[in-house]
């Protein structure tokens, strides 16, 4: 409210009237009272001119003042909704309460907006927030295993891994005594392979070489034995490894002579 106050005689003269108008508009001139209405003006700069009109009907020249109107607003009391969205979709925001349902996001770098409206219906500007969204490393286990020695691929053994057997034995008893590599991989519950893993290692029988049917002895038996593989009939015990008598590297009939050599005392 503008108070404005306007008694003044003049000489002989008296005021009779008093105008005012706003911004200007001279058209719309109002008569002055000691109060005026400045309510559905908008905030900022404005002028009131004033006239008064004496005992004779003549007007004085007006006067002009500016002032700032800066309207007195109701401020808020309460927060009455609350909202929030994901990666800037406005037109998919949700009422926000205790958790924020991140379900079925996938992962990487997202954003969470929030905005609160008060008792006065209006909304706040939104806060938003960064955040990570880890990857969901699905749980894997081995299955399967494979093996070959001496860079042998096509001698490759494979095997499974259950939860009944998690440890599986490897088989080296075709390998004869000394410096030997194995390779291995093993397989992933995704189907993957490894990449493949070679390591050096030295074999050493305490068993008697030519003792191919683990009997601790040298004897014909032996001899039998070898002499049968070479020639295609393996038994059913029977150790390669200590059947290369010579370390030629393969099995054949100079190891058969060597061993029966032995056994006979030569």
């Amino acid at each position: 409210m503008l108070v404005w106050l306007a008694n003044v005689t003049v000489g002989a003269k008296n005021i009779i009237n008093t105008q005012y108008w706003l911004d200007g508009d001279v058209e719309n001139a109002q008569v002055l009272l000691s109060q005026i209405d400045l309510s559905g003006m908008h905030a900022g700069i404005h002028t009131i001119s004033v006239r008064a009109q004496d005992s004779e009907q003549a007007w004085s020249a007006p006067v002009t003042r500016y002032f700032l109107y800066s309207p007195i607003e109701e401020k808020a009391s309460g927060i009455i909704d609350r909202q929030y969205w994901l990666d800037g979709k406005v037109s998919e925001a949700k009422g926000l309460g205790t958790v924020v349902d991140l379900a079925g996001m996938c992962p990487g770098l997202h954003s969470l907006s929030v905005r609160v409206k008060d008792n006065l219906g209006k909304w706040s500007a939104p806060v938003t927030r960064y955040f990570l969204v880890p990857r969901q490393e699905v749980e894997k286990v081995i299955t399967n295993y494979c093996y070959f020695f001496d860079n042998k691929d096509a001698e490759m053994k494979l095997g499974v891994v259950t939860d009944e057997e998690p440890v599986f034995a490897i088989d080296a008893s075709m390998l004869y005594p000394g410096e030997h590599t194995i390779t291995w991989l093993v397989c992933d519950s995704n189907g993957a392979w490894s990449e493949p893993v070679t390591e050096s290692f030295e074999l050493v029988y305490e068993a008697i070489m030519g003792d191919v049917n683990d009997s601790g002895s040298l004897d014909i038996t032996d001899v039998v034995a070898i002499a049968n593989y070479v020639m295609g009939d393996t038994p059913s015990v029977f150790n390669v490894g200590l059947a290369d008598y010579n370390k030629s590297g393969s099995v054949d009939i100079t190891d058969v002579v060597a061993i029966a050599n032995v056994v006979m005392g030569y």
